[in-house]
This record gives C-alpha cells, structure tokens and sequence, in this order.
C-alpha cells in the first residue's frame, strides 16, 4: 500500500538555536541595530551603507547588486571546494551573514534587473513582468546566501497611523512602529521566511533594549513564541541567546543544530 502523504497526528519538531534564526532588526538611528548583529560569532557584514567600519567583524561593502553576486560567487567556490576536501575547514571564516540595510540591497537588485532590461524603473504598462523578474532575482539572491549559513537582515524604522480598538470599543488612531521594508513584493518575501522580527529602542532609563513582541504600537514577530514572552530584553546577543535558551528549557522545547558545513 503507498504511504500517505497526510501525517496521522500532530507533529512537534525541534527548534533550532538562536544563533541559526532568519531574523529581522530594526529601529531608529543610533538604537544600536548593527553593534546587537556584529557580536554573534563569525559574522560578515554584507554592508550598503557606512556605518561597519568600527565594528569587531568583518565587513564587505556592496555597491551594487553586481558585486552582491560576486561574493556570492566567492563564497561559493569556497565552501564547494571544502565540502569536497580540496581545502581546509579553516579556510571557512563565517557562520552568519548580515545584510545592512536590507532597504538598498533590494533597490539594488530591482536596479540591475531594470539596467538588464534596458529601462530605467519598472514600467507599469508590461503586466507586472519586471517586477516579476526582480522578485525572482531577489528570491534566487537571498536563497543562495542562506544556503551558505545564518542571515540576518537590518532595515530603520518609520512610523504609520492606524487604527485599532480599545477595550472599550472606541476606534482610535495610534502610531506605530514598523520597518522602513515594509509593503513590497521582496519585504513581503522576506516577511515570509524570517523566523523573527525584533524592534530595537532606548528606554527611559538610557538602556538599549529590544523586543520580539507584538504589539498595537510595535510590529514585531516571534515564530518560536520563546523570545516575545520577555516582552523587553537588554540589546545583547548573548543575553538574548541564552533568554531564548533558557525559555525553551523551561517550556520543554528542544533545540537542535541545523547548521552543518
């Protein structure tokens, strides 16, 4: 008889640690967004803006979408030839990759597409099919990187009027806070594989802190649902990675490695 397709119950699987999370930063200037990525281990910045040059991480600067694909490239051939024994494990420097700011490396990626096109934006009377073409090069593009370890992703942030219901059933216009990469076809597609989103802020006290957890006034997003029952958290990688160890522990999940090279 074939096996079904359909699993017969529900299945729980294991979560993977903090570090191997496809995580969104953002906040305003100055929060402390890039300082929070650049202390995980091994970290390459993949920078399209100034800003990394007095970090403790290494950091690329990426012009355009051109020489975004060109280290792609580079990191390939690397990791091939050391699954394949023709070089070291040493030769391979990096566990994760952060774009900084995500915001330029699509509007470099929807400019090359346009530059190959022979047309200098989008053009709104072809059925959509550029912008089809730079979703598939920006989709392509991102995939590849994450196949070569853990990304995280830095945008800014901005503010939007909305409305919502109190307890009382008044309707009433609040501001909140959400990434500038918000709203487009590749934020859409980035807000689809992130596991993560977390605003970064300072408190009243000066502290630098960060939050998972969504809110009426914070657009923020913890698939694990480990990181968002902290609400706050100080802006600290290793605080931040041993919180959401700890959570998993106490709640029963467990956490497994995904990550091998």
């Amino acid at each position: 008889m074939k096996k079904s397709l359909i699993p017969e119950k529900p299945q729980s699987y294991p979560i993977p640690p903090f570090d191997e999370l496809t995580v969104l930063i953002y906040g305003a200037p100055g929060t402390g967004k890039t300082t929070f990525c650049s202390k995980a281990d091994q970290t390459l910045f993949l920078s399209t803006e100034p800003g990394t040059e007095f970090l403790e991480a290494a950091s690329v600067p990426i012009y355009n979408w051109a020489t975004y694909l060109e280290v792609l490239n580079e990191l390939e051939i690397k990791k091939k030839a050391i699954i394949e024994g023709k070089a070291p494990k040493e030769n391979w420097h990096f566990k994760s990759f952060v774009i900084d700011i995500v915001d330029n490396l699509s509007a470099q990626c929807r400019d090359f597409v346009c530059k190959r096109k022979g047309v200098a934006y989008p053009p709104t009377n072809d059925f959509g099919k550029t912008w089809a073409e730079i979703t598939t090069e920006w989709r392509e593009g991102l995939r590849r990187l994450m196949i070569l370890g853990n990304v995280r992703f830095i945008t800014h942030c901005t503010t939007q009027e909305v409305e919502t219901q109190t307890d009382d059933g008044l309707n009433v216009e609040i501001t909140r806070h959400v990434p500038t990469f918000f709203g487009s076809k590749p934020a859409q597609f980035l807000d689809g594989i992130i596991n993560a989103q977390g605003f970064c802020a300072v408190n009243k006290k000066g502290q630098h802190c960060i939050t998972f957890k969504q809110t009426a006034t914070i657009a923020a997003k913890d698939r694990t649902d480990l990181l968002a029952s902290y609400g706050t958290l100080p802006l600290d990688w290793t605080t931040v990675r041993e919180a959401y160890a700890a959570k998993a522990a106490e709640v029963g999940k467990t956490i497994i490695s995904r990550r091998s090279l």
